[in-house]
């Protein structure tokens, strides 16, 4: 988790200055945080320059922002942080997430993304394309379990093929672990299934 903080740590290792909490606006850009719409859902934009904050005021039709004095540069927008999202708030109000997504896409020029919840994130058609959701097969289980494979595609290797082996159903090392690591005999075992004490 450290890396991620990369311009977070910069800033307090070579010049002290400790990170005030933001939520999920960037300390250091703006606007670069998630915004509500209409219909409760959530979407986050990145106006990571001015270019993309021309783009953004655009998309959003809201083309005096770009010539206001206090939003012309990505240094006037953090000074003026407050003013400018509350009015991109209130307009990211005016419209539901199905809405701003189609006009973003149109666009194509500025990072923006939904938030999902954990069924969005499966239904992705990036995450279904990379085949990000695993199965593992285990004998000792009634049905396969799922789980998030590596992000990365390998040429000519299957993504399967990097799964190990799945975790223990419980009790199902027991035995061995009790036998080899600890020296306990079959009969000690017994006793201790037949006590419930291990399973």
């Amino acid at each position: 988790m450290l890396s991620l903080l990369s311009h977070v740590a910069a800033n307090y290792l070579n010049a002290g200055l400790e990170a005030q909490r933001q939520g999920t606006a960037h300390a250091s850009i703006v606007p670069y945080q998630a915004f509500t719409c209409q219909d409760g859902e959530r979407m986050v934009v990145g106006a990571a320059n001015d270019h993309f904050f021309r783009e953004l005021c655009a998309i959003m039709n809201l083309p005096e922002l770009t010539t206001n004095d206090l939003f012309k540069t990505n240094k006037l927008r953090v000074a003026n942080r407050e003013q400018l999202v509350s009015i991109l708030s209130k307009k990211f109000l005016e419209k539901p997430l199905a809405e701003w997504i189609k006009l973003f896409q149109k666009s194509n020029k500025i990072p923006y993304d939904p938030i999902n919840n954990m069924k969005g994130v499966f239904e992705n058609e990036q995450v279904i394309f990379l085949k990000q959701v695993l199965e593992m097969k285990n004998p000792n289980r009634t049905k396969s379990i799922r789980v998030v494979g590596p992000s990365v595609n390998f040429e000519n290797i299957e993504k399967s093929s990097m799964l190990r082996h799945p975790a223990p159903v419980l009790g199902e090392h027991s035995r061995v672990v009790l036998q080899t690591e600890l020296g306990y005999t079959n009969e000690q075992i017994d006793k201790l299934l037949q006590d419930k004490i291990i399973q």
